[in-house]
């Protein structure tokens, strides 16, 4: 298979396309599409860009999540992340999300220690800004978005 390198102007052709499986993510299914001669990856919703530490937690949870997101960073040498959504990203996506998990795992972890309900913790629990588009960015109308994925 035979493809043109864009976005990247060059006049090479793509020779290969890789098809990876890391684990869960926001689903059990998600698929990352790697070029190696590029150093792109894309990612659909398992991974977006590194100004939006957020995603949707579909049918996975956080801990499978954040295992998939380690063995997807160490296995492929990646440049260049074209999510299912939003502008292109560069690899510090992948710590901003696991942050961002690790965040979430500490909150619902306290909400259950405290006894409460799960509807509790939902309006207990506010995304801390520092996960937030900062308000400068055109990006930052996603914001209200943002802030309920994590419910």
């Amino acid at each position: 298979m035979s493809l043109t390198a864009s976005p990247w102007n060059s006049t090479s052709a793509i020779e290969k396309v890789q098809l990876w499986h890391f684990g869960p993510g926001s689903t059990p299914g998600d698929t990352i599409v790697y070029v190696p001669e590029v150093k792109a990856a894309w990612t659909g919703n398992f991974l977006s860009n590194e100004l939006i530490g957020n995603t949707m937690l579909l049918e996975g949870g956080p801990r499978e999540y954040i295992d998939t997101l380690a063995r997807c960073k160490n296995k492929l040498d990646i440049k260049r992340i074209i999510p299912g959504h939003g502008p292109m990203g560069k690899p510090p996506a992948f710590d901003n999300l696991i942050s961002h998990l690790w965040w979430l795992l500490r909150e619902v972890d306290e909400a259950l220690r405290l006894g409460l309900t799960s509807t509790a913790a939902i309006e207990a629990i506010t995304l801390d800004k520092r996960f937030l588009v900062s308000r400068f960015s055109p990006a930052s109308r996603v914001n209200p978005l943002i802030q309920n994925f994590h419910r």
